[in-house]
């Protein structure tokens, strides 16, 4: 009856730590799921085009001062 009891008590400490661990495992999921997303977003994000004329630079520099 001892025996049953004690494997009964390990049972119940490993179904505590199996939730322990699932839900740690969910919250690196999350985690994982939003640096992922954050990633693709920078990777994929449109580049602002870099002006090709020096003169066109200089109207856009004095153009964003004057506002």
């Amino acid at each position: 009856m001892k025996r049953m009891q004690k494997s009964n008590a390990t049972l119940v400490e490993s179904d505590d730590d199996l939730v322990a661990l699932a839900s740690m495992l969910n919250e690196v999921e999350a985690v994982s799921l939003t640096v992922f997303k954050s990633l693709l977003s920078f990777l994929y994000s449109p580049k602002s085009k870099p002006a090709e004329d020096p003169e066109e630079f200089e109207g856009l520099l004095i153009n964003n001062s004057r506002t």
